[in-house]
């Protein structure tokens, strides 16, 4: 039994109140999330195991927030430390992280001193297509109080910021990139009026919407002793005691008594990677695992009259999730194609990638115009 040295705590905690993530998805992104997950969790518990189990690479930008005079921040061996240990806590997802080209030092005071809803401040710094993560020194939510972090509830932003502090407590930062990846906490969106019941009846629409993470009334320092137990008295709705993960990574627990995600959690941070993986992974472009795909035709290329035009008689080509992309991997277009054309009149000339998808694939195409 590990008994957790108070003095380690970090009372600060997650900024994110509310999660918004999955319901913005499409509903054909719903679908092939839920066909991932849903996969997973059979591989899991499978003995004959034909899931495939490659590692996921994921690149992460990172920027480290000094003063203006370029003290303090973290040093680059912590940030080695911690992406080491966020793998070995992400390895049964099947994901791992790496950081992608250089460190980012910021020096400014503003942003080091950082406020919730300031991310504009962020942006000068921000690399598009890829998960951007800002450490600093102090992280404060609207109403001023200090929090650990957060990360921001917008697909189209891919940003986590983390308090120095937090980020070497052992659980903050694998945390947040569970919120990144679609995770509520064990409490559910808010921390009020919590009601998960105790026997799991209603696991699957409250809560944390995960059934394999007991009902949690939201916990603190205050309901959980020095050996991680839950000494708590709150009942359900139905009168019943809870009796809550105390380890659980997405909980509000003792921040050195987080060590794990349970396997639906696991899988739901699997499904989610896969299904927006295109706009978080540059490299991923190169991929070409499509089969039902595989034979779609473009033409002409070069593209001479500023349409390219889709064969017809490939199953499915008459409506498909397309994004254009440049040679050093930024997204220049994106949409649906319902006709089995696309217009890429805004393009200038110059060669590109055209990424096709359906449901359940996707292939590149190169092109030139």
């Amino acid at each position: 039994m590990t008994r957790v040295n108070s003095q380690t705590l970090d009372d600060a905690n997650c900024g994110n109140l509310y999660s918004n993530k999955l319901s913005k998805l499409s509903i054909d992104k719903k679908d092939i999330l839920n066909k991932y997950q849903q996969n997973f969790i059979q591989f899991k518990s499978s003995k004959t195991r034909t899931f495939k189990t490659e590692e996921n690479k994921i690149p992460v930008k990172i920027h480290v927030v000094r003063d203006s005079n370029g003290k303090g921040g973290l040093d680059q061996d912590t940030i080695e430390y911690l992406i080491t240990e966020l793998n070995t806590t992400f390895k049964e997802a099947y994901i791992s992280f790496y950081v992608f080209e250089n460190i980012d030092y910021i020096h400014n005071n503003a942003i080091n001193q950082f406020k919730k809803g300031n991310e504009g401040l962020l942006l000068d710094n921000y690399s598009e297509g890829i998960i951007n993560i800002y450490f600093m020194d102090k992280v404060l939510n609207t109403s001023e109080k200090s929090i650990c972090g957060y990360n921001v509830d917008d697909i189209d932003k891919n940003i986590i910021v983390l308090k120095n502090s937090c980020a070497t407590n052992g659980s903050s930062f694998a945390h947040e990139i569970g919120h990144f990846f679609s995770l509520l906490h064990t409490h559910g969106n808010k921390n009020s009026s919590v009601s998960e019941l105790v026997d799991g009846s209603n696991c699957d629409t409250t809560g944390d919407g995960i059934c394999d993470t007991p009902a949690d009334p939201g916990l603190s320092q205050q309901t959980i002793d020095s050996f991680c137990n839950y000494i708590g008295n709150e009942k359900d709705a139905n009168g019943n005691l809870y009796h809550p993960d105390t380890k659980n990574i997405m909980s509000y627990s003792r921040k050195a008594c987080r060590n794990h995600f349970t396997p639906q959690q696991l899988g739901r941070m699997y499904g989610f990677y896969k299904t927006i993986r295109s706009d978080i992974d540059p490299e991923y472009i190169f991929d070409n695992s499509s089969q039902d795909l595989a034979d779609i035709k473009i033409y002409p290329n070069p593209v001479t009259d500023n349409l390219i035009y889709l064969d017809s008689g490939v199953s499915n080509s008459n409506t498909l999730n397309f994004e254009v992309i440049n040679l050093s991997g930024q997204r220049l277009l994106k949409g649906i194609s319902y006709d089995a054309t696309i217009n890429v009149s805004i393009l200038p000339s110059g060669s590109y990638f055209l990424v096709l998808s359906n449901s359940e694939y996707r292939i590149t195409k190169k092109f030139m115009k």
